[in-house]
């Protein structure tokens, strides 16, 4: 076998960009990030807001905007 047949066939298995794998890897990435998100506010105190407590709620949030960009399909892959 070739190298350039076989890289015919890794670059078919490299692209997924179906429906279903959009749906399925976006919404795990929102999942994520909901699960990031509550164990962070499990960190908050009652009337003190910690700064060590802000960097999961961040970091949750862009794993849930990552999550829904996938979903739309609002950046198309090459």
């Amino acid at each position: 076998m070739s190298s350039k047949g076989s890289g015919a066939v890794v670059g078919q298995l490299q692209k997924k960009d179906c429906w279903s794998c959009q749906v399925i890897g976006g919404s795990g990435l929102i999942v994520a990030g909901g699960y990031v998100y509550y164990h962070g506010r499990k960190l908050m105190r009652p009337g003190y807001i910690s700064p060590i407590s802000t960097i999961p709620i961040m970091f949750a949030m862009g794993l849930v905007s990552l999550g829904t960009t996938l979903v739309m399909k609002a950046v198309v892959p090459n």
